[in-house]
């Protein structure tokens, strides 16, 4: 079976509230303030400071620099479609180039820097 959770407050009124999930970023309201969601705390301009695309048989990640000066190192996996890891390397400098194995196969590039983390599918054509 699985386990649920139930919260009911002793007394209805502001402190009601047991916890705030946004499944999607939105603008924080008055009433969020100083609410961590998670999900808002990431901005959308960081991510944007990450790029993942393929060329030749490579993958190619590209950093903000800013994102690497705040930061520091990030790691960079690849795994296959199934889901096997097939590579890990650092991103120490703004363009990283990560050979994949085979030609004609779709791979996913994972990159994690600083809490952020970016997935985008990628394929091994040469």
């Amino acid at each position: 079976t699985t386990p649920s959770y139930e919260y009911t407050p002793v007394d209805i009124g502001e402190d009601d509230d047991r916890f705030v999930i946004h499944l999607t970023p939105g603008r924080e309201t008055e009433e969020d303030s100083g609410v961590s969601t998670g999900i808002d705390d990431v901005q959308e301009e960081d991510l944007d400071g990450i790029r993942i695309t393929s060329r030749s048989g490579r993958a190619i990640v590209s950093i903000n620099s800013d994102l690497l000066d705040l930061y520091g190192e990030g790691t960079i996996e690849v795994f296959t479609i199934n889901g096997r890891q097939v590579s890990e390397s650092s991103a120490v400098t703004s363009r990283t180039f990560i050979a994949l194995p085979e030609s004609n196969s779709a791979y996913i590039v994972r990159v994690y820097i600083g809490g952020l983390i970016k997935s985008e599918t990628v394929m091994g054509s040469r």
